[in-house]
Formats: C-alpha cells, sequence, structure tokens
C-alpha cells in the first residue's frame, strides 16, 4: 500500500495532505471532509464537522457530492482513504486525502 501511495504521490494522481496541516486551516475554510470509514467506526469518533460516506458506499453515491468546492478524504489510517481519492479522482472530482487518517488526528488531538 505504502508503495502505491507513494507512486501516486510522485505521478500526482494521489494528492495528499497531512493531518498537522489539515488541523492548521481556519474550520470555516477546509474543505468538505467525509470519513470513508464505517458507521460503527464513524460513531465512535471523526474529525470535527465530518460527514460520513462509507467506502462501499462510494461509487453508488457520487451524485451527492459537490463538485464547486473541495474534498477531503479520511479513514482510519489511510488504506480506505487511497481509494477513496483514487475514485473521486476518476470522476473529476477535487480531492485529497488527509494522511494518517483518524489515527493520526488523535496523536494531534487526544
Amino acid at each position: 500500500m505504502l508503495g502505491f501511495v507513494a507512486a501516486g504521490a510522485v505521478r500526482g494522481d494521489h494528492p495528499q495532505w497531512s493531518m498537522k496541516d489539515y488541523l492548521q486551516l481556519d474550520p470555516t475554510s477546509r474543505p468538505l471532509t467525509i470519513d470513508v470509514r464505517t458507521l460503527g467506526e464513524f460513531t465512535a469518533g471523526t474529525l470535527p464537522g465530518a460527514i460520513l460516506l462509507p467506502i462501499d458506499e462510494l461509487r453508488s453515491r457520487l451524485d451527492e457530492l459537490p463538485r464547486d468546492r473541495p474534498i477531503a478524504v479520511f479513514c482510519q489510517v489511510g488504506q480506505r482513504g487511497y481509494l477513496a481519492t483514487r475514485i473521486l479522482r476518476q470522476h473529476d472530482i477535487d480531492v485529497v486525502n488527509l494522511g494518517g487518517g483518524y489515527r493520526t488526528y488523535l496523536l494531534h488531538c487526544p
């Protein structure tokens, strides 16, 4: 997985932000933040303001996503966020993956 992420970053087809940089943004200027984990994971805790759109439902719910603002996706540690980023980019949606996912968020905001 690390190889896929690194290759995507080099090619420019897998944009990624660090959680630290994301959290330094003013909350009103952050992109639409989507948690692609399961409902159970989301219910146990998520980023402030994030909405739930599980990776398994992403392709069937693309029409619910705005095309006029950037999106940031995240999961628990990165794999599902990587997949979500690739899916959304294939549909010309402006998206970044939040590197390290929710686990990294917990390190910055215990």
